[in-house]
């Protein structure tokens, strides 16, 4: 599992120790507000797992409850003669924090990327700097996790550490090229079932079939339509 930021971690054990404490004082003698508490409770168990639920809980929750005891502080204030706008305050504010918090773009896209389901792994092998960060961005968004190197001895080396379950490899590459990378990840035991796809700008029949012999199992030109890749990396690994 995903380790959730401390931020997280700290707010999660706070709203458990804080209405776990109101269950105990509480039970039995105002059910609506052990209620509310357990409801706590258990959403703060989820938001340190990162379940997209317990934050969504927690945010509609406390913003309901804000807007409840703002809307009922006189009556409140007349039922209990402790209650004043300090105390209010005190009651309020780590419910105000906890909506602000939760509702962080930050902090919404950490949660709705445990819900992509992993896909898998793709190791993108190119000496174009620009275009591996272009790879990561499109491949990320699409469930999976994208590794990268700029020569072929590291994406050898990665292939062997990682065991990507596809490979985008360019053909001119400083130091080994492409081609021979190739031909050594299909002549180790360890890599020889990973698909590679090459991505070049040499569209060239020659070309081709000089990537085909190589053990490569398509083919993507230069410049790389993101529908398309995305169509070819579905297919291969069946997806």
């Amino acid at each position: 599992m995903k380790k959730p930021p401390i931020s997280i971690v700290i707010l999660s054990c706070g709203l458990f120790l804080a209405y776990g404490k109101i269950i105990l004082q509480y039970q039995g003698l105002n059910p609506w507000l052990t209620a509310v508490s357990w409801v706590f409770v258990i959403s703060s168990v989820g938001l340190l797992f990162l379940q997209e639920w317990a934050r969504k809980i927690l945010f509609f929750l406390s913003f309901f409850l804000i807007v409840f005891y703002a809307y009922a502080f006189n009556f409140i204030a007349l039922l209990n003669q402790h209650i004043t706008p300090l105390s209010f305050i005190a009651i309020v504010m780590p419910l105000v924090l906890t909506v602000f918090f939760l509702n962080l773009s930050g902090v919404k896209k950490y949660f709705q990327k445990m819900l992509i389901q992993p896909k898998g792994t793709i190791l993108a092998i190119d000496d174009d700097r620009g275009l591996l960060k272009l790879l990561k961005v499109n491949l990320t968004s699409k469930g999976f996790d994208v590794v990268t190197a700029l020569t072929g001895e590291q994406g050898l080396e990665l292939a062997r550490k990682r065991h990507p379950n596809l490979i985008l490899l360019d053909v001119i590459l400083p130091g080994k090229k492409g081609r021979q990378v190739c031909k050594e990840l299909k002549e180790d035991p360890k890599t020889k079932d990973i698909p590679v796809v090459f991505l070049t700008a040499k569209d060239s029949p020659d070309d081709v079939q000089a990537e085909k012999e190589a053990g490569a199992v398509a083919h993507i030109t230069k410049p790389i339509d993101s529908k398309k890749l995305f169509a070819d990396i579905s297919r291969i690994l069946g997806i």
